[in-house]
């Protein structure tokens, strides 16, 4: 049985894509997970690359609709698909905001980040994000050991998950960036910042940003 090929952004933004109604579920997963990660990025880049292909991507996908549906969308005809059509926006929104839990920071996230054990981990997740294969060969330690360590640091809030197809790329969350920002810019996190000066970097970030937002972990 040959398996489904993976629908992502970069196949619907091209000529002779999927109709809509093709589109699975999974997909919008992964397009939440994505939206979370650039919207709480430092950089203006990722957002306006997404926003882009959203933009082909829907224009190619709208291509394949059925006329009727196009012509209801084009003339915002009243009626049921119309309907169908804001009730889809309204359940996004509604989907993308109730999958983004509000995490305080716990007390552990400063000691952690600043734990020997995770240094290496860290430093390699504020320069790149990286999937579990290239980021235990960036820290010399098995797949394995990487897994456990990060589900760890995903429980402090201190890493996260974003998906492309198949692969699954690790990132730090905002919160850490923030704490370990100055160190890790040097290629090192150091162990010896006294926690009281961990906390207040952590006090001098910007409001909402020491709640984190994940889609890894929703309820």
């Amino acid at each position: 049985m040959t398996e489904a090929p993976v629908i992502t952004l970069s196949s619907l933004a091209q000529p002779h894509s999927v109709a809509p109604d093709a589109l699975p579920e999974s997909f919008f997963v992964a397009l939440s997970e994505r939206m979370e990660r650039v919207l709480t990025g430092a950089s203006r880049q990722p957002l306006s690359t997404l926003a882009t292909k959203l933009d082909h991507a829907f224009e190619y996908t709208y291509q394949q609709a059925a006329l009727e549906t196009r012509k209801t969308l084009r003339d915002q005809q009243p009626g049921s698909v119309l309907q169908a059509y804001r009730l889809g926006q309204l359940s996004y929104a509604q989907a993308l905001a109730s999958k983004a839990v509000d995490r305080r920071v716990p007390d552990e996230f400063l000691t952690m980040v600043s734990d020997f054990k995770y240094i290496q981990l860290i430093t390699a997740l504020w320069h790149h994000d990286l999937n579990g294969k290239d980021l235990a060969a960036a820290v010399g330690e098995s797949e394995e050991s990487i897994s456990r360590k990060l589900q760890l640091l995903r429980e402090m809030g201190i890493t996260d998950f974003w998906r492309e197809g198949r692969q699954v790329f690790n990132h730090l969350t905002p919160a850490a960036r923030a704490v370990a920002s100055l160190s890790c810019k040097e290629g090192r996190v150091s162990v010896s910042t006294p926690s009281g000066v961990l906390q207040s970097r952590l006090q001098r970030l910007e409001p909402g940003m020491s709640e984190i937002p994940t889609f890894a972990t929703g309820r």
